[in-house]
C-alpha cells in the first residue's frame, strides 16, 4: 500500500502549481477579472472577483457617468486615477477610448495642439469638432461635477486596485504539499495573497 496520494492533475500542472507562480493565470486575471482564477480551477473565487470588480467599476460609471474614466482629463486627480483603473483590464481601456472618441472634440478656437474637451451647455459636437449649438441642439454628454464625479472616480479606482490584488493572487497561487501530513522541502512556504488560512493544509488524514 503506497503512502502517497494519487495525483489529480497532469504532471506539468502539478509542477506549475507547486512552483507557486502562474504567469498565464496572472495575464488572464487582467484580461477579465476572475478569469485567471477560473482557468486555474478556483472557480468560486473567480466568480467572486468578476462580480466584485466589475460591479464596482460599473457602479462608478452609473454614479458619475463615462466621464469618470478619462485618461486626458484636465483634472490631475482624474487623469492619474485612470492609471489605477487600467488594472480592471481592457474593459477600462475600452471605456476610455469610447469616451475620447465619441464625447470629446477639438475646439477650433484653440491652438491645434490643444487637447480635446467636452462641449459646454451652449455647444455641440459635430464630427469631432466643437461648435455653437443650434436650436434643439446640445452637448452629447454632460460631464458630472463635484462629489458625484469624485465618488464615481473613486469607485472605478477601487475596482482597479482590487483587481490588482486579484492579479497577484492568480499570479502567485498557493503551493501544494507533497506527501502525507508534511510539505516538501522544495514547496513554497507561503500561501497566496488572499489565502492567509487554508483549512486542511498540512493536516493529517485518516
Amino acid at each position: 500500500m503506497t503512502d502517497q496520494h494519487p495525483k489529480e492533475n497532469p504532471a506539468h500542472d502539478a509542477d506549475r502549481a507547486s512552483a507557486g507562480f502562474d504567469p498565464l493565470a496572472g495575464l488572464l486575471a487582467w484580461v477579465l477579472p476572475g478569469l485567471g482564477h477560473f482557468v486555474a480551477g478556483r472557480k468560486a473565487r473567480g466568480v467572486g472577483v468578476l462580480v466584485g470588480v466589475l460591479g464596482l467599476f460599473l457602479g462608478g460609471l452609473l454614479i458619475g457617468g463615462i466621464t469618470v474614466v478619462d485618461s486626458r482629463s484636465d483634472r490631475t486627480e482624474t487623469r492619474l486615477s485612470f492609471y489605477g483603473m487600467v488594472f480592471v483590464g481592457p474593459v477600462a481601456i475600452g471605456v476610455d477610448r469610447i469616451h475620447q472618441a465619441a464625447f470629446k472634440g477639438v475646439d477650433p478656437m484653440r491652438p491645434s495642439h490643444a487637447p480635446t474637451r467636452h462641449a459646454l451647455p451652449h455647444e455641440t459636437l459635430d464630427n469631432g469638432t466643437i461648435r455653437a449649438a443650434g436650436p434643439g441642439e446640445g452637448p452629447p454628454i454632460r460631464r458630472s461635477v463635484g462629489k458625484v464625479n469624485e465618488i464615481g472616480v473613486l469607485y472605478c479606482l477601487i475596482a482597479g486596485m482590487l483587481n490588482f490584488i486579484a492579479i497577484l493572487d492568480a499570479l502567485l497561487p498557493p503551493g501544494k504539499s507533497s506527501g502525507r501530513g508534511a510539505k516538501s522541502k522544495d514547496a513554497p512556504k507561503r500561501s497566496s495573497v488572499l489565502d492567509s488560512i487554508r483549512p486542511g493544509a498540512g493536516g493529517d488524514e485518516l
